[in-house]
């Protein structure tokens, strides 16, 4: 129902946008033509001034918020990335060797609810920032993430951070950026973006490498 109202509220406005921009531009073409009767140009100048009183204005400035919406988003790309903290060979011989490190496996949901505040922290401050829990991987990694990296409007900026409870070390970081355009509860605006400027796939593939060398997944290991 709600979203019935949204899209029947999106198409009035856009109805009613038009009629008023054909009435801002008939009325702009008339007064120009009086005032400057004398010039031939006076009817589209007066036409033209209309369109901007009430779209044109709106467009230019839609256009500048995109510009600067993707320059932000640029500027968070270069910091998105996968950085690890523990050698994925040395923390295998920290659990106990290859084996001990198969047997932890991946078991992101059992008893992760009982767990949150005695085995894992609620949270982990790392390099200045705090990370909440999100789920557990096994017995003693735990993901933690921070989608509050970014203030800039349309632009997320977020971290995940794998840590171990533990060694109370965090193994690996994963940090991602994208831009997003405005939703259809926001008007016309995103009929004007220049698209989504996406910077999830520079990290992707890197972040599921370094996942499966500290989280043992059979179906991904071959010969194991």
């Amino acid at each position: 129902m709600y979203g019935l109202a949204i899209i029947f509220l999106f198409f009035f406005s856009l109805i009613l946008w038009i009629v008023l921009t054909r009435l801002a531009v008939k009325f702009g073409r008339k007064i120009f033509t009086r005032m400057l009767p004398q010039y031939g140009w006076a009817g589209k100048a007066g036409a033209f001034a209309g369109f901007m009183l009430l779209m044109g204005g709106w467009i230019v400035k839609w256009e500048i918020e995109n510009w600067q919406a993707v320059r932000h988003a640029e500027e968070a790309c270069k910091k998105t990335g996968v950085w690890v903290y523990v050698d994925p060979e040395e923390w295998k011989r920290t659990v106990g060797g290859e084996e001990a490190w198969r047997e932890l496996g991946y078991y992101p949901y059992a008893g992760t609810s009982k767990e949150v505040g005695t085995r894992y922290p609620e949270t982990v401050n790392f390099e200045g920032i705090e990370y909440q829990f999100s789920s557990r991987e096994n017995a003693r990694v735990a993901w933690y993430t921070n989608f509050k990296l970014s203030n800039k409007p349309y632009v997320s900026l977020w971290s995940e951070i794998y840590y171990d409870a533990v060694s109370k070390r965090v193994l690996y970081k994963a940090t991602t950026s994208y831009l997003q355009q405005p939703s259809i509860e926001e008007g016309f605006k995103g009929f004007f973006w220049s698209g989504e400027k996406d910077c999830r796939s520079i990290y992707k593939l890197k972040q599921r490498e370094v996942f499966h060398q500290f989280i043992y997944l059979p179906t991904n290991h071959k010969g194991s």
